[in-house]
């Protein structure tokens, strides 16, 4: 399922004839292609995969025909997707992930590449490639697991694994300098003996160029698990151990630490757009001679969300305004038959308090709008105890939930995209 490692006997003689030259230039001419001012990575789409023997021949090359065509001319930002985490963790690093746990992770945002690769394979390990020259990431080699493997996890937790994924690494840079050393001494070889145009010649470098250098992925893979044997006496002490398994969870790594400069745009854009919520919340109290909710405690996890985590889907203006829209009237909806001043109460208090954020999670979810402070939002106006909130009724959805949110959204805009490193919005 992984790939082997080229060959190092061309290197060794085409190294002795001294043809390994101008090997910078080679790096650099690596980097131009998958780097965009150091900051976001190209993907050309280009591997290879051997069809597993039980997988019919023409329904795995349609799977991969798949994985090639969303791979193609894809754009990762230094930490987005799989070849970004890779090209974060820096040199040395071998980043395994689960699939199928990258999936379920509702903070990472799953592209058309990788929902393409979750049919065929169960895991994956990117090791980033360096240039000799400046030792900074030029290329990312990812290699995938097939979904045959019964345990991904711990197979992919061998430390031998490790080093030998390490040293392929190193021989595809090493093979990838070899290659452009020999098409520069083909392209020498028929200038000497002008037997092609200049401009054959250099269609002719182009296309070995992006044939040799590109990431390369070999990997193979098998259909899925056969269906499950026949319900034994047996099955539920069965279905229990792998219940309690899961408890041990997937030994999956946790996110890496940002650095200091990502720390003071995430303190920046948190301080200043909680600071304005915190003036609205006093000069409108002082202008209405009693206690104005402005400043919710929903906004500390949204802010979260937007300066922490700006590339999580919960933290993209389309969930964060319609699912607080959505929440609260929910949430004022169920007052209505809670509150006494209305009429009589169909439901109890603490009910209420349990049943309008269960509810309003659930319809999200269904909606495709699952976004954690808006069912913060909602408790809060649902557990007031002293009128201050309830008394806005359907004012609330706008003032302060909306606008609110609109406020700390406009920050993020701001703020973030000052970071070379970010960008966000990841959708409108």
């Amino acid at each position: 399922p992984l790939p082997a490692p080229p060959a190092p006997a061309p290197l060794a003689t085409m190294g002795r004839s001294g043809t390994l030259k101008r090997i910078t230039s080679a790096i650099k001419s690596v980097q131009a292609d998958f780097t965009v001012d150091g900051r976001t990575c190209v993907f050309s789409g280009r591997g290879t995969m051997l069809p597993p023997p039980d997988m019919d021949p023409a329904f795995a090359a349609k799977l991969w025909g798949r994985v090639e065509d969303a791979a193609v001319c894809a754009q990762y930002k230094l930490g987005m997707g799989l070849p970004g985490r890779s090209w974060q963790r820096g040199v040395g690093e071998v980043d395994f992930n689960s699939l199928q746990h990258l999936k379920d992770d509702p903070e990472h945002f799953c592209d058309k590449y990788e929902e393409a690769l979750m049919p065929l394979f169960s895991g994956a390990a990117c090791v980033p490639l360096k240039s000799e020259e400046t030792g900074s990431v030029v290329g990312v080699l990812c290699c995938f697991l097939a979904r045959s493997i019964e345990n991904p996890t711990e197979y992919m937790e061998n430390t031998y694994l490790h080093a030998y994924l390490v040293a392929t690494a190193r021989a595809v840079q090493a093979q990838i300098r070899s290659e452009q050393a020999r098409a520069e001494w083909e392209e020498a070889r028929t200038d000497f003996k002008q037997r092609k145009s200049a401009a054959a010649r250099r269609r002719w470098k182009k296309a070995a160029f992006l044939a040799k250098t590109g990431l390369l992925k070999r990997s193979s893979d098998v259909v899925e698990q056969q269906a499950k044997a026949n319900i034994d006496p047996s099955a539920l002490a069965i279905w229990f151990k792998e219940y309690c398994k899961k408890w041990g969870g997937l030994h999956a790594r946790p996110p890496p630490r940002v650095d200091l400069a990502t720390a003071v745009f995430v303190f920046v854009g948190c301080f200043i757009s909680l600071s304005a919520l915190s003036l609205m919340h006093k000069w409108g109290s002082e202008l209405k001679g009693k206690e104005y909710p402005f400043f919710l405690g929903s906004f500390g996890a949204l802010s979260t969300l937007i300066f922490g985590s700006p590339q999580s889907p919960y933290a993209q203006p389309r969930m964060v305004i319609i699912s607080h829209v959505i929440a609260v009237s929910i949430a004022i909806l169920v007052d209505y038959i809670t509150n006494e001043d209305f009429a009589i109460p169909l439901l109890p208090q603490w009910f209420s308090n349990s049943f309008v954020p269960s509810i309003s999670i659930t319809v999200l979810a269904i909606l495709g709008f699952t976004h954690p402070p808006a069912a913060a939002c909602a408790i809060i106006y649902i557990a007031d105890q002293h009128g201050a909130i309830k008394s806005q009724g359907w004012l609330f959805v706008m003032i302060p939930s909306v606008a609110g949110c609109c406020l700390i959204i406009f920050c993020g805009l701001v703020i973030n995209n000052l970071s070379p490193a970010r960008t966000y919005p990841l959708f409108w």
